[in-house]
């Protein structure tokens, strides 16, 4: 699999909407994520995800 790293916010997001899609329609499951390697970069995303709530939040606050 070739990857590109995402570069900021907007690419994280719209990762993250492309592997929900993926696992709503069940093309990605938790056993294909073990066997492709990828529970770090989810990991990572989530993380970078859980960054834009916090900075949203507090803009709010």
């Amino acid at each position: 699999m070739k990857s590109q790293p995402v570069s900021n916010w907007v690419e994280a997001v719209r990762l993250a909407k492309a592997l929900r899609n993926a696992t709503a329609h069940g093309a990605l499951s938790a056993s294909k994520v073990k066997d492709w390697g990828l529970q770090k970069p989810l990991l990572a995303l989530s993380d970078n995800l859980a960054e834009i709530v916090v900075a949203a939040m507090q803009k709010l606050v």
